[in-house]
């Protein structure tokens, strides 16, 4: 059989380009755990996210316009569902704020004790304490709580991590809450977070 002949006869598989590896799994699984690590914290969810998200998103795209073929597709769909399928569940995970909730239920008992010892005290916190993933400045949570911005029952924690960033109480809600342009949203019960700009 001449080498033509055997060229012609063997399958082809250049026309058909590789699908994603586990190593390409491994970089997008690791960049996706990162961002959402991240999204633990409130200082996260002012424009940080999308940044994030558009860049995780551009990357993928990047890469399924390099790689992908219909061939591929058809042959390798299940790899390539999965690998979309990191970018998705990442922003539905990030645009629910599901590891903030679930990072602050981490400290929520932490927080429950705060608001009862500081209620009708000129200062909410002795020292800085944490609970589960956070730490609380009290320096900086207590300033504010002498200062008079927040009104009747609203306590303001300021996370000591970031002092423009904080959990809050307030039973009347955040609508009157005074805090510099940022951003800020209900977490579950009387309980709320911020992030200023």
């Amino acid at each position: 059989m001449s080498s033509k002949e055997k060229y012609h006869t063997e399958p082809s598989q250049q026309s058909i380009k590789k699908p994603p590896g586990l190593i390409t799994f491994i970089v997008f699984a690791l960049v996706a755990v990162w961002f959402i690590n991240k999204g633990f914290y409130p200082s996260f969810y002012y424009l940080t996210d999308l940044i994030f998200l558009f860049l995780l998103w551009c990357g993928t795209l990047f890469y399924l316009m390099l790689l992908l073929s219909i061939q591929s597709f058809i042959q390798y769909k299940q790899r390539w569902l999965l690998l979309i399928s990191i970018p998705f569940f990442t922003t539905l995970l990030i645009s629910n704020k599901l590891p903030l909730r679930i990072g602050f239920l981490t400290a929520y008992s932490g927080m429950i004790q705060m608001v009862e010892k500081g209620k009708n005290r000129p200062e909410l916190l002795t020292k800085d304490v944490r609970f589960g993933l956070y730490e609380f400045s009290a320096k900086a949570t207590n300033i504010r709580h002498q200062s008079g911005v927040d009104s009747g029952n609203q306590m303001v924690f300021i996370l000591s991590e970031d002092i423009e960033s904080a959990f809050i109480y307030s039973p009347e809600g955040i609508d009157n809450l005074v805090y510099n342009s940022g951003s800020k949203g209900a977490l579950f019960n009387d309980w709320y977070w911020m992030k200023q700009d």
